[in-house]
């Protein structure tokens, strides 16, 4: 019996095909409800925008992942949602420059984040 090579082949993405892109946004500043702010290096601070071009974007923070909904779009994007303990999340980012707002909005008080996010 002759025995015939195997051939295996890897579905992997074409080039220039569609990926679930994400946008990692890290702080510089974080100001909290009253004004106080305060400057950043910690990876800690830092959100994810999972499947940002897709009609079910999450973002991660705090260890949760938060469902949002695409709220604008143009020269700014926008995304808000709501966490599990009931705070408004909403990541508005410009691609012109990479530089993101990050609100959460709970119980009148407000955190801000700023900084730039890199597509990943």
């Amino acid at each position: 019996m002759k025995m015939r090579p195997t051939l295996i082949l890897l579905a992997l993405p074409a080039p220039g095909g569609a990926m679930a892109a994400q946008l990692w946004c890290m702080p510089d500043t974080i100001c909290r409800t009253g004004g106080a702010c305060h400057a950043t290096t910690d990876t800690e601070t830092s959100v994810r925008l999972n499947d940002k071009d897709s009609a079910t974007p999450s973002l991660r923070t705090h260890a949760e992942d938060v469902a949002l909904t695409r709220t604008h779009n143009g020269a700014s994007v926008q995304w808000q949602g709501v966490s599990a303990d009931g705070a408004d999340e909403i990541l508005a980012w410009r691609p012109a420059d990479g530089s993101f707002v990050y609100l959460i909005r709970s119980q009148g008080r407000e955190v801000r984040a700023t900084g730039r996010c890199d597509i990943q």
